[in-house]
């Protein structure tokens, strides 16, 4: 497969040093682009990713694709782990040991308490890089398939022990999305059995954004129908004002004959 002309820039670019979260939060710009997540060996051993060559204690844990990349990381992944595969997928592989508690909504999520738990915990442990580009997808393919981040292929369900109490593999060993649903989804390991019924966390931005477009393209439909229609009843309206304007001349003109 021919490299594509971004594919090295960006992939170097997301190799470089990475950054505090913290740092990242401020940094990070509101276009399109890709993200990569990295943590060191002893926050989770089971994922033995590429090493960071700027920082050989940092692995890489996940590589995604954002069309504002300040939001995905800020309001999604630092969030809510009802939108956020990865926040997910880390809450159900800590949840043995930091003993996380689930609520039941539309799907199974983080009560607030424990959402900010988590979101201390990546402050403490991950790191994070980024690249701008302005169509992210198909580079994000071409990387993903040779850098083979453990989050982000399925070959990481051999490398991962780890199963969940429904005795099938956690999320983070493969796709969340591709995780069979959880028979028990009202227990506090379902967040560690199925990511629930949203869609994964990077494409549903791609598909949000489609569905805003069509949404204001649909507006922009109705408005130039309905002001089509509003001068075409204001035209006829002329028109039979005139017309009557015309007969009564007419009557008159006709009536001071006789």
């Amino acid at each position: 497969m021919p490299e594509q002309p971004a594919v090295r820039p960006t992939g170097e670019a997301l190799f470089t040093s990475p950054r505090s979260l913290s740092e990242a939060a401020a940094a990070l710009p509101r276009t399109a682009g890709l993200y990569a997540w990295w943590a060191p060996p002893s926050a989770l051993p089971f994922f033995p990713g590429p090493v960071n060559p700027a920082d050989p204690g940092r692995r890489l844990l996940y590589l995604g694709k954002a069309t504002r990349l300040r939001t995905r990381i800020t309001s999604n992944h630092l969030r809510r782990s009802g939108s956020s595969t990865l926040r997910r997928t880390l809450a159900g592989l800590l949840m043995p040991t930091e003993g996380y508690r689930t609520v039941r909504t539309d799907r199974v999520v983080l009560v607030p308490e424990d959402e900010e738990r988590l979101t201390a915990w990546m402050h403490e442990h991950l790191t994070l890089t980024w690249a701008e580009h302005p169509d992210p997808l198909p580079v994000e393919r071409e990387l993903i398939t040779r850098l083979n981040p453990p989050r982000s292929t399925s070959t990481a369900r051999a490398r991962a022990p780890h199963a969940t109490p429904c005795g099938r593999p956690a999320p983070g060993t493969t796709k969340a999305r591709d995780l069979p649903r959880c028979e028990h989804p009202g227990d506090i390991h379902a967040l560690a059995c199925s990511p629930g019924p949203e869609m994964d966390d990077d494409d549903s931005e791609y598909q949000r954004a489609a569905q805003q477009a069509a949404r204001a393209t649909r507006r922009a439909w109705s408005t130039i129908a309905w002001t089509t229609g509003a001068l075409g009843c204001t035209l006829i309206t002329i028109a039979l004002l005139c017309t009557a304007a015309a007969v009564a001349c007419l009557y008159a003109v006709v009536a001071s004959h006789y």
